[in-house]
């Protein structure tokens, strides 16, 4: 008991070599084939208003300007290769997860590109895990020695990873889960997922996830909270509607606060989307359109309002937004999701504003940590009815 069976499909850590190669790769595909692409709209469009008499010119045109791009692929695709050979023969450098600069970096490709890279495999491709000091768990039993039968499970948000519930704070103050694990009898554990996935994706390998903790966590599972922030409120509210259908870990929730979660879209994928639509009306401007449209599944799910929960019965809802100070906080909320969407509309959930505090804030705020605390050491509405 305690050790989690691995992924049927693991990849392996990804080196600096890999990393390299993935970035020339889109420096190839992205920056050489933008310009390109775009230098050859401007001149087909000017080389038509002269007509005829530029016929010679363009043809030269046409053939140096194609050679010089084809020279600057050709490099960058040989030097991605040479990078994957060095990887090949285990002199690709240290692996990213050595590093916390590393695996901020392994994080945020993710969250823009985590659908590709899962699709092929990548090494770069972050699988669902639990994390303590920045490694994935294999063990439950040796990562938590002092395991409760409450567990408390901190999801974060896109392009975030589990150290990113340090952000917000000053240096030193602990996170959510560490301040829960010395206050109260609640076990935190910290989650890492591809944020580029579909929400729904992760919401279904979660599910599966806690599914696996109850069979191997150190001792009966009691109690079961999730804390998401940003799109880690949705993958909390995903998982549990995929947990519900089997019933098997869902009876054990008791709490679900989501921190800052666009119920509603997030302004800046829509404003994303228009973007790349209106881009993609000129040959001119097309180019750059493809490259917003290399956003991953997990920011286009960010845009429209994500389906309406059934709240699971034993389990209490609770919505955190925050705004900048007026009148910015009027527009833009708290940078990334505005108060509306925040708040959600889960029936019978609540909600409590913080105005004057930042999208990132949230997670390391005292406010949120009080109340946090209150509510999993208090009883609550819920266990009132279980009572009676």
């Amino acid at each position: 008991m305690g050790a989690m069976s691995e992924p049927s499909s693991k990849a392996t850590p990804a080196s600096v070599a890999i990393a390299a190669s993935l970035a020339v790769e889109y420096l190839d595909r992205l920056v050489v084939g933008t310009v390109r692409d775009v230098h050859h709209a401007v001149g087909r469009r000017s080389f038509r208003a002269t007509g005829a008499p530029s016929a010679p010119v363009r043809l030269m045109h046409d053939g140096i300007s194609g050679s010089v791009y084809a020279i600057l692929g050709a490099s960058l695709r040989t030097t991605g290769a040479m990078l994957r050979r060095l990887d090949q023969r285990g002199r690709g450098g240290r692996t990213l997860d050595e590093a916390p600069a590393g695996r901020r970096a392994a994080a945020i490709v993710n969250g823009f590109i985590g659908e590709t890279l899962d699709h092929e495999d990548h090494p770069m491709a972050i699988r669902m895990s639990a994390r303590v000091d920045g490694r994935d768990v294999t063990d439950l039993e040796q990562a938590y020695p002092d395991a409760t039968g409450d567990v408390v499970i901190f999801l974060h948000g896109l392009v975030e990873d589990d150290e990113s519930w340090h952000w917000g704070a000053d240096p030193g103050v602990p996170t959510y889960g560490e301040r829960l694990r010395s206050d109260t009898s609640w076990t935190p554990v910290t989650m890492r997922y591809n944020t580029g996935l579909p929400v729904a994706r992760n919401g279904a390998l979660l599910s599966e996830w806690i599914t696996g903790l109850l069979r191997d966590w150190p001792t009966p599972v009691r109690r079961i909270a999730l804390v998401g922030h940003s799109m880690g409120g949705l993958v909390a509210l995903a998982a549990c509607e995929e947990g519900a259908a089997a019933g098997e870990w869902t009876p054990l929730v008791r709490h679900v606060v989501c921190l800052g979660t666009p119920h509603l879209g997030a302004p800046l994928e829509q404003l994303v989307h228009w973007g790349a639509s209106t881009l993609s009306r000129f040959p001119e401007s097309t180019p750059f359109a493809t490259i917003l449209n290399t956003r991953s599944a997990g920011i286009l799910d960010l845009r429209e309002a994500a389906p309406e929960c059934t709240p699971l019965p034993d389990a209490e809802y609770h919505c955190f937004s925050a705004s900048m100070r007026a009148p910015f906080g009027l527009v833009v909320g708290d940078l990334l999701v505005r108060r509306a969407s925040a708040t959600g509309r889960i029936p019978g959930g609540t909600s409590q504003h913080l105005p004057g505090t930042h999208h990132f804030q949230l997670l390391n705020h005292p406010e949120v940590y009080a109340d946090l605390r209150r509510r999993l050491t208090e009883p609550s509405p819920a266990a009132a009815r279980r009572r009676a």
